[in-house]
């Protein structure tokens, strides 16, 4: 076995041997625990700046940034393992060697995270706080989330989810493609749907970005997808243009022929019986 494979079962047994102390303290805590003993506050570190918080059990980075001490924290031992935690503590040093704070970067990101909602999420929100009558709410709700609510409260799927490749995607990343994959496949055959449709979706993505609800666009640098006025309007046919095929029933031949020949410009046609043929 060479020096390198060595080095790395070395490393290896290390870090089994260390998450088995951590399994061990947090077995010690929680016996202690009941058994009604104090438990006294300790940390246990495991090298370069993270330590195991006891007895929260709390994997914790002591690191300096500014000139003072910070504390970021990288979640519990019970739902983390201690390789995961060792990576998010080398992410907060390389954040602090960038000249960025740990602490004040999670925050951030756990507020965009929050803030920038799914396209189910802004819906609802949306549903809630600016529709008033029950029945046009439910009449949005069917269109945008492909849902249904019955007399009895009971929530079932409706005959069309149009807007389903947009449900789980944020706000933020809905763009025109989008946008389109959800309206060309009803354009055409059902216009006045489409357009309603395609009304709906602009006004939820305006209003959830005016909310404040869209990763953090602002509303006046906001290029709606779903806009009609000299963006769609140039990509899909004016409803105008389209119109539904309604057919007809065709005519009987014997009464067609009929009707030809009483018409003075009409081919010439061999005479029809008076009677229907048998």
């Amino acid at each position: 076995m060479n020096s390198k494979s060595t080095h790395h079962g070395i490393r290896g047994a290390e870090a089994h041997s260390r998450e088995g102390k951590v399994d061990k303290a947090i077995k010690a805590i929680d016996a202690s625990r009941k058994a009604g003993l104090h438990i006294k506050s300790q940390l246990v570190a495991d090298g370069g700046g993270l330590c195991l918080k006891l007895p929260l059990a709390t994997y914790t980075s002591w690191l300096r940034f500014g000139g003072r001490r910070i504390y970021p924290g990288h979640g519990s031992a019970r739902s983390i393992k201690l390789a995961e935690a060792r990576t998010a503590h080398e992410a907060a040093l390389r954040l602090v060697r960038a000249n960025k704070n740990p602490v004040t970067e999670k925050l951030k990101a756990r507020t965009q995270a929050a803030a920038n909602k799914t396209f189910m999420e802004a819906v609802r929100a949306f549903l809630q706080a600016e529709l008033k009558s029950d029945k046009t709410r439910a009449v949005w709700r069917a269109a945008l989330l492909g849902e249904v609510v019955g007399a009895d409260g009971k929530v079932t799927k409706a005959e069309n989810n149009y807007c389903s490749k947009l449900h789980r995607v944020p706000v933020a990343d809905i763009d025109t493609p989008l946008v389109l994959a959800v309206l060309n496949p009803i354009w055409t055959v059902k216009p006045e749907t489409a357009g309603r449709l395609r009304g709906r979706i602009e006004r939820v993505l305006s209003w959830t970005i005016g909310q404040g609800m869209g990763g953090g666009i602002e509303l006046d640098r906001y290029r709606n997808p779903a806009r009609w006025d000299g963006h769609l309007e140039h990509v899909l046919s004016a409803k105008a243009q389209v119109h539904e095929v309604e057919h007809h029933a065709a005519l009987d031949r014997h009464r067609c022929r009929r009707s030809l020949q009483r018409s003075p410009n009409s081919p010439a046609w061999p005479p029809v019986p008076s009677s229907s043929p048998s």
